[in-house]
């Protein structure tokens, strides 16, 4: 008979077969092969289910960069104020010789009318000397003209008399007396016209109505062909030329809202993006610790500020404007 004892871990041991141990050893295979699978598989599911700020997608491989599509509610720039259409520059004639301002007929602040007389040249006395000895030829000539006209009609009435009392030969004399007195007043009248233009050249005139702001050539002051003489503008409308970044031009649209302030004026003047200029020009108004700024290149955009007269006096005054990009126009 055979002898068997148990082991305080409930193994069975004895010098007969132990058909017992293997027994329970079968039947617990299934469980310890199941819990080896729960293990292997475990960190591959927490790391599935994650939700920690290390785990997640990396957004920016599949999504666009929030800087480059977000539109900026503002956008500001530096600008300065001027007149609708910029400022005008009135120059002398162009011609191959100098002349000189005679005197001036307005001041700077004046308030002027297209077609105004400004200033005259030097050369005015004596363009007006030229203009009235021409206007005295032409009269001269249109007596001529006249006396042989009359003097033609009356010897073609004696031609046809029964009794000519006129040779055709005489009277074809008398019609070339008429027809080249008839050519001298033509003369005479085209020499009157260029007189008058020559001295229309001597007087500078307001091709529009505005302010004069300002006078670039004083009496007895000479100038060369081209060099500007006058300064004027249409204050009655105002535009702020602001110099926006060329990266930031894609979000401004003619008709938004903007603003335009300075330390001169009492508060913002309003208004609105008229036009952009289609030409992308170096900055050329810049804080002082600009430093490498300078060399961005920008786009002008006109401001239309109206007919506020807190900017009527202020033209080439400097400030901010500030576009509202947040809506459209």
């Amino acid at each position: 008979m055979t002898r068997m004892t148990l082991n305080p871990g409930n193994t069975m041991t004895g010098t007969g077969r132990k058909t017992g141990s293997r027994r329970h050893l079968r039947s617990a295979l299934p469980v310890i092969v199941l819990l080896a699978a729960v293990f292997v598989t475990a960190p591959s599911l927490a790391t599935a289910g994650s939700t920690s700020g290390d785990d997640m997608p990396d957004s920016g491989q599949t999504t666009t960069d929030s800087k480059s599509t977000a539109v900026p509610g503002r956008i500001s720039a530096f600008a300065w104020i001027r007149p609708k259409n910029g400022v005008l520059v009135l120059t002398g004639p162009s011609t191959d010789f100098g002349y000189r301002i005679d005197h001036l007929d307005v001041g700077e602040g004046d308030m002027v009318e297209a077609g105004q007389a400004l200033a005259e040249l030097d050369v005015n006395r004596e363009r007006e000397a030229n203009l009235a000895v021409a206007r005295a030829q032409v009269s001269e000539a249109e007596v001529d003209a006249d006396f042989a006209a009359r003097e033609l009609d009356r010897k073609e009435k004696l031609i046809h008399v029964q009794t000519p009392v006129i040779s055709v030969h005489d009277l074809d004399a008398i019609r070339q007396i008429a027809q080249v007195a008839s050519a001298k007043l033509e003369v005479a009248k085209r020499q009157e016209s260029y007189a008058e233009i020559m001295l229309e050249q001597t007087i500078i005139r307001s091709p529009a109505d505005g302010m004069i702001l300002r006078i670039l050539k004083h009496e007895g002051e000479g100038f060369t062909p081209g060099q500007g003489l006058i300064e004027l503008g249409r204050v009655d409308h105002m535009e702020a030329v602001a110099e926006v970044f060329e990266t930031d031009i894609r979000y401004v649209e003619p008709g938004q809202p903007a603003t335009f302030e300075s330390p001169a004026l009492a508060g913002p003047v309003h208004g609105k993006v008229l036009r952009i200029m289609p030409k992308l020009d170096r900055i050329t108004l810049y804080e002082t610790s600009a430093g490498e700024n300078v060399e961005n290149r920008v786009v002008r955009v006109v401001i239309d500020l109206g007919d506020d007269p807190a900017v009527t006096r202020m033209t080439g005054l400097q400030g901010i404007v500030t576009i509202d990009t947040s809506t459209g126009p």
